[in-house]
């Protein structure tokens, strides 16, 4: 067995589009969908 370098420092973030899309895909109420949409884009905007 060989040893793994360790990255030190701030742990890496995961990948936003990842993290969107699953939280957008847990929303089963569409309106709920809706709102989330209109939220990102706002912030996106």
């Amino acid at each position: 067995m060989t040893a793994q370098p360790h990255e030190s420092g701030p742990e890496k973030m995961p990948d936003p589009a990842k993290s969107l899309r699953a939280i957008r895909a847990a929303l089963v109420v569409p309106q709920d969908r809706e709102a989330f949409d209109a939220g990102l884009k706002a912030v996106l905007d």
